[in-house]
């Protein structure tokens, strides 16, 4: 957690907390999941052309259209199993449901 180093070096000595830095890749793999059903759902159950669905998601998940494009490509297999299975408009809300559908 934010702030729990100095906090430990101000209030219980010089102790250092081991443990991995960088990003979290759970939380990496559950946001591209996020946004690759958004894509899906923009795609599918919209009518936006694709200039304005890439717009879209660079807005909502704060990610550059180059980013944007570069996880698209990265996760093309579960695009085509999103594609194969089509999940309807109730599961992506139960999913993802601090999201509007």
């Amino acid at each position: 957690m934010r702030g729990k180093k100095l906090f430990k070096v101000a209030f219980k000595g010089n102790e250092q907390e081991q443990g991995s830095k960088g990003r979290n890749l759970n939380l990496i793999a559950r946001r591209n999941h996020c946004l690759m059903d958004r894509y899906f759902y923009y795609g599918n159950y919209t009518d936006k052309r694709f200039d304005v669905i890439i717009e879209n998601l660079c807005m909502e998940f704060f990610l550059s259209g180059r980013t944007l494009h570069d996880i698209i490509e990265a996760n093309e297999g579960y695009l085509l199993e999103l594609k194969k299975k089509k999940p309807n408009l109730s599961l992506l809300e139960m999913r993802w449901p601090h999201l509007r559908w």
